[in-house]
């Protein structure tokens, strides 16, 4: 029942204090999944593939991103008077987590952060270990901007070649590939040039590529190969030193987890369905 209590107290102080209220909405929400970053840190991989590389350095950007929200989150606690929130204000202070991002930031670029898109992404991590670590690594990292230059300086001169509004574009899948919107668009003879290939429409917009662009991509994707394992290797020593102060991340992810439920159910205005939830633990 005292657990219960507790818990109540946290909801009405929540739904008494407005600025408390939506100032630990704004900071929650650019939490990513704790739980789940916490998983993929200390699993090993069974290979050493471009893909366990990549989701490394991946994951070692999402960890830096969620260090850099503890202060912002604990600020945001600290003038909290019941025993629960004041809990999690206190296990935010744990010096640890300054600790690890600190030893991130000595490897990693201080402005390396989690961005939404796959293009931004890959660039994060293409430079995200900082320069003068590995010689090797910031020669790949040249190679690759000199080529994805060389792309865009391509569909460039394609759009003037053609007279026609080119755009450079980026998937996962296909990599870099040309568009073009359909609308206000005069092709020679009423047809795309011949050169430009695997064509598809997708509502008014035409993709395709072409057959210099494809090397490129080959070129791009051998770059990042280089690139990814090497970095991979600076990532992997990192990791190693951060483990042993890896069991203050549970805490961190129990609190946003608490709070994130709390601030959820408030937010869409379940509160009777939030009182009977917060009486099930």
């Amino acid at each position: 029942m005292e657990t219960i209590n507790t818990r109540l107290d946290c909801v009405q102080e929540l739904l008494e204090d407005e600025d408390l209220f939506f100032s630990l909405q704004s900071v929650i929400s650019l939490f990513l999944d704790t739980d789940q970053l916490l998983s993929v840190l200390v699993q090993i991989p069974k290979q050493d593939t471009v893909q366990a590389a990549e989701s490394k350095i991946t994951n070692l950007i999402y960890l830096k991103h969620t260090l850099e929200l503890v202060e912002p989150l604990q600020g945001t606690l600290k003038t909290c008077k019941t025993p629960l929130l004041k809990a999690y204000c206190s296990s935010l202070a744990d010096s640890r987590f300054n600790l690890i991002l600190e030893q991130i930031k000595t490897v990693i670029n201080d402005d390396t952060r989690y961005i939404k898109g796959c293009l931004n992404m890959r660039t994060q991590k293409c430079y995200a270990v900082r320069p003068n670590i590995n010689e090797f690594l910031d020669i790949a990292r040249r190679t690759y901007t000199e080529i994805v230059d060389d792309v865009a300086g391509m569909i460039t001169q394609l759009g003037e070649k053609y007279n026609l509004p080119l755009k450079t574009s980026f998937s996962t899948t296909r990599g870099f590939f040309i568009q073009l919107s359909s609308e206000g668009a005069s092709f020679p003879n009423g047809q795309l040039p011949s050169e430009f290939m695997k064509v598809t429409v997708m509502k008014n917009t035409y993709n395709f590529t072409t057959a210099d662009l494809i090397k490129m991509n080959e070129r791009c994707q051998e770059s990042l190969r280089e690139i990814y394992h090497m970095t991979y290797l600076v990532v992997c020593k990192l990791l190693s030193e951060i483990y042993k102060h890896i069991h203050c991340l549970y805490k961190l992810s129990d609190a946003v987890s608490m709070l994130d439920m709390y601030n959820f159910r408030l937010r869409q205005g379940c509160f009777l369905f939030f009182l009977l939830q917060v009486t099930a633990f």
